[in-house]
């Protein structure tokens, strides 16, 4: 598996309030986390619930979202992902919660939805989408700074960091926080 990771932050400000985490291994965890605005407010609350995946990242990914939502509560909350892959069962598991995104172009179609809402505020639900993955497929989790209406099958020939890198300057909002996550099967 091949990961490449892009991030940087709104025009004007000094630090990214949004994140990301992998815990590699045989199963591997991605989470990405836009806290809500932009500057050090977002990044505290980002970091938080970051923090908090790292620490129970072994429970199940509505665990972690909920647990993460009550942790984080005093923050002003995040939009966040989590997609765990399991590389020996070929298997993708994601569950998000506001505004994150994922893309594939892969054999089985993968179209997760986060569902609305804040972590860090009441969830009031949380679903999980399975998929079976492929080798060679390509999945993408991005932040609302970048452009949803991207094709990622234009970018599929690049490598993964350079695709991350290509798609935030070409597709990447100046006036709020930016990441994009890129993973090739």
């Amino acid at each position: 598996m091949d990961i490449g990771i892009a991030e940087r932050p709104c025009q004007g400000e000094t630090v990214c309030g949004d994140t990301h985490l992998v815990i590699s291994g045989e199963v591997t965890l991605v989470a990405m986390a836009d806290g809500l605005g932009h500057g050090p407010a977002a990044r505290e609350a980002a970091v938080a619930f970051k923090e908090y995946v790292e620490e129970h990242a072994q429970e199940s990914l509505e665990d972690i979202l909920r647990g993460a939502s009550a942790a984080i509560s005093k923050t002003r909350g995040v939009a966040a992902a989590l997609a765990r892959i399991d590389q020996r069962a070929m298997t993708l598991s994601f569950a998000g919660v506001g505004n994150i995104e994922m893309h594939a172009v892969s054999r089985e179609r993968i179209r997760p939805v986060s569902i609305p809402g804040i972590v860090g505020s009441r969830l009031r639900k949380v679903k999980q989408f399975d998929y079976n993955l492929a080798l060679g497929d390509l999945l993408m989790l991005h932040s609302d700074g970048i452009s949803s209406r991207l094709n990622l099958e234009d970018f599929r020939k690049l490598g993964v960091q350079e695709m991350a890198d290509t798609i935030m300057e070409q597709h990447g909002k100046w006036h709020d926080d930016v990441t994009c996550l890129v993973i090739r099967i």
